[in-house]
């Protein structure tokens, strides 16, 4: 097929570009990725399982969304500095509840994250 041209796999690359090969050799190349999508009634979240430092993949069962006083958490990046954030979040959001006797809500929720994460920076 001439380069530059459609099929029903969308146009194919020019010559001169060099696209790594898909599959298990290909791991080191991977970047993380979470996606979230919000509808009327419902919420989809989903997030890759790898976990990858420089071009060596060092697991592909690890979980980047986590489950915090009801309410869904995804965080990518360092490995170990998104896990202690997102516990750190955790920790603070059920003293809040304990503290109060009351949940924060999803914004509240969202606006400490936001706060913390500034700050952090």
């Amino acid at each position: 097929q001439a380069p530059g041209s459609t099929d029903r796999r969308g146009p194919s690359p020019p010559p001169h570009v060099h696209y790594p090969p898909l599959g298990e050799d290909a791991a080191g190349t991977m970047t993380e990725a979470v996606f979230g999508i919000k509808g009327k009634d419902f919420v989809i979240v989903a997030a890759d399982r790898t976990t990858v430092f420089s071009v060596i993949k060092m697991k592909d069962d690890y979980d980047k969304i986590w489950e915090v006083e009801g309410k869904l958490f995804a965080a990518l990046g360092q490995t170990a500095d998104a896990s202690n954030f997102v516990e750190f979040v955790e920790k603070n959001i059920r003293l809040h509840t304990l503290r109060t006797g009351m949940p924060l809500s999803t914004k509240a929720a969202a606006n400490f994250t936001r706060n913390e994460l500034a700050q952090a920076l």
